[in-house]
């Protein structure tokens, strides 16, 4: 739309529209050529660019994961060691406990001028709930028992 003013007068200019063109029927409308993408240096530049950075990203990401790996292997291992170090004290507590126990009793023994017995004087007794079968036994255990019977006491007395 063309707008033009009257006579130069303040009016407001009245809005006119030009006559559109029509082809004609033997006329192909005039039609621009697809434009083809330019593919200067620059371009081709930075695509390079952004396939080497990803490729880099993707490195850093798989070194970091090795990384991860490795430091959970020497966790692992130092998991086990500890377990095995934790074992060994426990066994080594074990035995100061029967030597300190041990001793106790060789200088209380000492202090009440207690002798070793000698070979004459060990007198081994065979008990008779030894002989006894394990169910006879417990049923023997179960008659004189008249405390607190726990639930697994209470299940295995079901199954006999």
């Amino acid at each position: 739309m063309i707008s033009r003013s009257i006579n130069g007068s303040a009016a407001r200019p009245i809005p006119v529209e030009e006559p559109r063109r029509v082809p004609r029927p033997g006329q192909r409308p005039a039609v621009k050529p697809a434009s083809v993408p330019k593919t200067g240096l620059r371009a081709k530049v930075a695509s390079i660019c952004l396939v080497l950075a990803f490729f880099a990203l993707f490195a850093v990401l798989i070194s970091r994961f090795a990384y991860i790996s490795e430091v959970n292997e020497g966790l692992e291992v130092l998991k086990h060691e500890l377990a095995d170090t934790k074992e060994e004290t426990q066994k080594l507590k074990t035995k100061l406990n029967m030597a300190l126990s041990l001793d106790e009793v060789r200088t209380r023994a000492g202090y009440l001028e207690m002798d070793t017995p000698g070979e004459d004087q060990k007198v081994y007794v065979k008990l008779p709930e030894a002989t006894k079968a394990p169910s006879a036994a417990k049923k023997d255990s179960q008659e004189h028992d008249t405390g607190y019977q726990g639930i697994f006491d209470m299940l295995l007395s079901l199954l006999d």
